[in-house]
């Protein structure tokens, strides 16, 4: 069977139009040193396997265009 890569991501719906969009996650670029002291203090393996990502300060909507900050889930605006 033929394998996919997964990309992680967000999904949000744009409150002016009502549609459903999804943004890429910001992949974080580090040295291999800030990568080795993030994991250790957070306390994830070294051997395991992933990145670290962060959400975009900023969204645009794929139908209408429209621009907005964005927050976390569960936090109110």
């Amino acid at each position: 069977m033929e394998s996919v890569e997964l990309r992680p991501a967000y999904e949000w719906t744009c409150p002016d139009c009502g549609q459903d969009n999804f943004v890429r996650c910001v992949v974080s670029e580090m040295s291999p040193e800030e990568e080795a002291e993030l994991r250790e203090s957070s306390g994830i393996e070294a051997e395991a396997s992933g990145s670290f990502v962060a959400m975009p300060d900023m969204v645009q909507c794929r139908h209408c265009d429209e621009e907005f900050e964005s927050q976390h889930f569960g936090l109110d605006p």
